[in-house]
């Protein structure tokens, strides 16, 4: 700076010493006219050149004309001044440009940086808060004298966490969209969405650690309403299927057998002269026997419903499983016979288990219904009961067209019905229901089935377990 200010003083003096020399007024003035160019175009190309020829015709035109005149060293002198004068300015010039064009660029970065909609904060390599911009301020209730110079005031919980990241991102690593936890002025605690960043000067030196931070409270809220009003809908949309299931039992299932009954019943009020007393027993018997089917309908929906809402209960008691089956065989092998199906029981154990005895015999005949029902006039069905230490296994095993692999998760479902089952009669239910009574044995229902290789569905119930009251 001295430098400069002694050649701007050398400047000057020359200046007014070429006023004061024949010509040197013009003179003067064609020195200066190259420095006007010069700084009007600092540190260009052009201005060099400018002031290169300039130069080189005062020059030429001292030894052409004013040579005998004035001595040469005076004209050196004057161009060496001058020329040094010009580098100098030139270079205060260019220097000024720069330094308003950095205070350009600074002011700019900081309005950024006070203007982001997140919390930026710059930290030291010790942990201190170096920048804390508006968002900041907003989200967590501190202003920046508050937390300029001090450490960082925001850690929620494990600070060994803090620290280990902290120095990883120190070594260069960034970590980016990270759910934190951060404590605000007020002590609330908010979860906040970070990312941490090394924070280098101009060589790429790490000087500390550049942490953004969204405070995800709004957000986290916003889910937990969406996802209240997804179950409220789901819940919505679950009653809604349970009336429309109603409405299609009463209105398909049940609308069958009823039929059957009021018209018989129709038929014996109006012609009970004309019926004989073996037609009326044929006739009540069938009304009979639809009201049972009625009656096992509203029984299976009953205990679906219990079942989805957690209030499907047993009684259990101390039961010889293999009593239970053989009472079944003696009700479907002439069923399976008249279907021209071979139906065979085989019994490796007879376990004595805690069940309950109507609700596992519902599960055991769903299972035998559906095997004769879904398979091919001539196949086999073989219902066998295996025992081990802890448990039981009913396996219903038939030679039916299974059950394809994509159809497996759904085939417990309410309602569903395979595509194998196409034109077959049937609410989708026997399944559903057999699920139900295994898990409120604290067991299990096991498919293993292949397409056009027959089904075995494995009803497995443990031997011993807390009675339940029903």
């Amino acid at each position: 700076m001295a430098k400069n200010v002694f050649v701007i003083i050398l400047l000057v003096f020359v200046f007014i010493y070429d006023l004061l020399t024949p010509h040197g007024m013009s003179v003067s003035l064609l020195y200066l006219f190259p420095i006007i160019i010069a700084g009007l175009f600092a540190g260009k190309r052009f201005a060099i050149a400018v002031t290169g020829i300039i130069t080189i015709f005062v020059i030429a035109g001292y030894f052409l004309a004013s040579a005998p005149k004035y001595p040469v060293y005076s004209e050196i002198h004057r161009i060496l001044t001058l020329t040094a004068g010009w580098w100098i300015l030139a270079t205060l010039l260019q220097r000024k440009r720069a330094l308003n064009k950095l205070a350009g660029v600074n002011a700019m970065l900081q309005a950024i940086f006070e203007s982001a909609p997140v919390a930026i904060v710059a930290l030291d390599p010790e942990g201190n808060v170096l920048e804390w911009n508006r968002g900041a301020r907003e989200i967590f209730g501190y202003t920046s004298e508050e937390v300029k110079g001090r450490h960082y005031p925001l850690i929620e919980g494990n600070t060994e966490d803090f620290k280990k990241n902290f120095a990883t991102v120190l070594q260069g690593e960034s970590m980016i969209n990270l759910e934190v936890s951060r404590r605000k002025k007020d002590g609330n605690v908010i979860q906040a969405l970070a990312s941490r960043v090394p924070l280098r000067d101009e060589n790429g030196k790490i000087i500390g650690v550049l942490a953004t931070m969204t405070d995800l409270t709004e957000k986290k809220r916003v889910e937990m309403e969406i996802e209240h009003l997804n179950i409220e809908l789901a819940t919505r949309k679950a009653m809604e299927q349970e009336r429309e299931d109603l409405a299609a039992m009463i209105t398909h299932d049940l609308k069958s057998p009823l039929t059957v009954i009021t018209g018989y019943a129709e038929l014996l009020l109006n012609r009970e002269s004309a019926i004989s007393t073996e037609e009326k027993r044929e006739i009540l018997a069938t009304i009979m026997h639809n009201g049972y089917r009625m009656q096992d309908m509203v029984e299976d929906y009953l205990t679906v419903y219990r079942s989805e809402a957690g209030k499907l209960q047993v009684n259990l008691k101390t039961e010889e499983i293999a009593d239970i089956l053989r009472e079944l065989e003696k009700d479907f092998v002439p069923l399976a016979e008249k279907k021209k199906l071979s139906l065979k029981f085989a019994f490796a154990d007879t376990p004595m288990a805690m069940v309950d005895r109507k609700q596992f015999g519902r599960a055991a005949s769903n299972l035998i219904q559906n095997a004769i029902k879904y398979t091919p006039e001539g196949g086999r069905i073989l219902v066998s009961l295996e025992a081990s230490e802890m448990d039981f296994t009913v396996t219903v095993r038939d030679s039916g067209p299974g059950i394809r692999p994509e159809e497996r998760n759904n085939i417990f479902q309410k309602h569903y019905r395979s595509r194998m089952a196409a034109g077959i009669k049937g609410a989708g239910l026997g399944l559903a229901i057999v699920k139900a009574i295994a898990e409120a044995h604290n067991g299990e229902i096991i498919l293993e089935s292949e397409p056009s290789a027959g089904s075995a569905f494995k009803l497995v119930i443990p031997l011993r377990q807390k009675n339940k009251a029903a």
